[in-house]
């Protein structure tokens, strides 16, 4: 209504009015400064000429976006009221302010104040589902800019630690297939996720537990296929078990064999040389099951050492 009255008495040029309303803008914002130091130093409850001070600046700062459509100055204002709200904790009105940047700026900087204020206020509620979503869709639809490569290892970074608390949501409400899937998709979504290869390992043994083999067996493909080494030896070993659970005989035979002759002090190396042996003897292959049953017996001792010595021997006599 101030700028109203200003712009009918004195017919205010285009530039003049901006000018004034950008002031009432930044008026009412120390407006709502001054009174909110206020209530910090009595430690009262919010008084109504507070929360009115902040809906007096949403408002001049949406009617200047009305005013001048074209102007990114708008955005500036939007940012400083999701500020305001931001600090009384007023997450819903805060949101609002920070997606109407994003919807509609066209300036880097300011959708990364936006972006930050976001993941700032999905983390303070603890609210790790939406963030995780939310900064899975930032990464991919913003260009970064070069000067701004850091938002993105920031927001990586972040994404991290979100799927790790999400992860454990999950595990404690008996879901550990949704949280394999969680750390599965969003690893192989982005290759430069701080610790991508744990998270594929950690979701491989997680299918493997839940007994989702066609999921393993996938995740183990397409690990493969993109050449990644870190946690090869493991992935090996749980694709020949998922092609094992799922009676794939012959070729999960030959899968823990391979394994283990290429890893043979993995943890698991004794384990897929007796269940190769075992397979191949099940499908008629003696002398391989005769073999795999010697390498096996290489890990053992006392009274197992000497029954797999003793299957070797039957199966070759």
């Amino acid at each position: 209504s101030a700028y109203q009255s200003l712009y009918s008495e004195f017919q205010l040029n285009e530039n003049d009015a901006d000018y004034v309303l950008s002031q009432i803008i930044l008026a009412s914002e120390e407006i709502w400064k001054d009174k909110w130091q206020q209530l910090q130093k009595n430690k009262k409850s919010v008084p109504d000429s507070l929360s009115a001070s902040i809906i007096d600046l949403a408002g001049a700062s949406l009617f200047y976006q009305q005013r001048f459509p074209e102007s990114q100055k708008s955005f500036d204002f939007f940012l400083l009221v999701a500020n305001t709200y931001k600090v009384q904790d007023n997450w819903p009105e805060a949101f609002s302010f920070w997606q109407r940047v994003l919807l509609k700026s066209r300036t880097f900087s300011q959708r990364a104040k936006a972006i930050r204020g976001l993941v700032y206020g999905y983390i303070k509620q603890n609210n790790y589902t939406d963030l995780i979503a939310n900064i899975r869709s930032f990464i991919q639809l913003e260009q970064f800019p070069i000067e701004e490569r850091s938002l993105r290892e920031e927001l990586l970074e972040v994404l991290a630690v979100a799927l790790k608390k999400e992860k454990t949501r999950y595990v404690q409400k008996g879901q550990l297939g949704e949280g394999a899937d969680l750390y599965a998709q969003t690893a192989f979504l982005f290759h430069d996720l701080p610790g991508r290869e744990v998270f594929l390992k950690e979701a491989a043994y997680d299918y493997a537990l839940n007994a989702d083999f066609p999921k393993l067996k996938n995740l183990c493909d397409q690990y493969i296929r993109r050449g990644l080494a870190q946690y090869k030896s493991d992935v090996l070993y749980l694709r020949a078990k998922s092609l094992d659970e799922q009676l794939f005989i012959d070729q999960a035979a030959i899968e823990y064999i391979s394994f283990a002759k290429e890893y043979k002090k993995h943890k698991h190396a004794k384990k897929a040389f007796q269940r190769g042996a075992e397979l191949f003897f099940a499908i008629d292959h003696y002398e391989e099951a005769g073999d795999s049953f010697l390498q096996a017996a290489q890990y053992a001792s006392g009274e197992e050492y000497e029954e797999m010595m003793l299957l070797a021997y039957d199966i070759f006599l």
